[in-house]
């Protein structure tokens, strides 16, 4: 399970729903980082290099 604090973010940026269903799934979570795995590492490293909850808002809503 998540730290509260960190699923708190996520819930914040992404949506309660969203989260919930991504725990949910694992499987589409392993295909991903099966699958592709230089892509998820990239979008980790930008989407920690963002300051703001604003930033994180606008890169999350232009990902696939």
């Amino acid at each position: 399970m998540l730290h509260r604090q960190l699923q708190n973010a996520l819930e914040e940026i992404f949506g309660e729903k969203f989260v919930t269903a991504a725990l949910k799934d694992s499987k589409t979570a392993h295909d991903v980082l099966r699958g592709r795995p230089n892509e998820f590492k990239q979008v980790i490293l930008k989407f920690g290099k963002l300051n703001y909850r604003e930033e994180h808002t606008g890169y999350v809503e232009n990902l696939d």
